[in-house]
């Protein structure tokens, strides 16, 4: 059994993939549960207000924002997190995720490029290319 500390309360629970505690995980669903209903039944607020309205943490809204679970309510907008463009959804604009997309096609193109000569040159030098440690009979 694997345990570890919540990462909100610090209190000792067996780990599991959102790194909270029962007790935190039903606070936070708690707290989605209000933030979703507040915003049916209002009119469109900024993060900060519903922050305000329901005393959760700004972050937390945002939290919830980027984890997508609040995509029918795009009224809230913050910001992107390598320009600071101001966003609905997710964690970066369309430019900023089109322009990291790219760059790690790029790298991976480059990476692939390079492996793949080295590992010629590789085979070449050293006939079979492979080794194994099953006995040849």
């Amino acid at each position: 059994m694997n345990v570890g500390n919540c990462s909100r309360c610090r209190k000792l629970y067996q780990v599991n993939s959102r790194k909270l505690c029962p007790e935190c995980v039903k606070e936070e669903e708690a707290q989605f549960d209000a933030v979703r209903q507040f915003l049916r039944e209002h009119d469109p607020v900024d993060a900060q207000g519903l922050s305000e309205a329901l005393s959760i943490p700004v972050e937390r809204v945002i939290q919830f924002l980027k984890e997508g679970r609040l995509i029918e309510t795009v009224s809230i907008e913050y910001p992107c997190e390598s320009c600071g463009t101001l966003i609905r959804t997710g964690r970066l604009c369309e430019p900023c995720r089109q322009s990291r997309e790219t760059a790690t096609r790029e790298i991976a193109n480059q990476l692939r490029r390079e492996l793949g000569a080295e590992g010629n040159r590789h085979n070449a030098a050293s006939a079979p290319g492979y080794y194994s440690s099953r006995k040849r009979m």
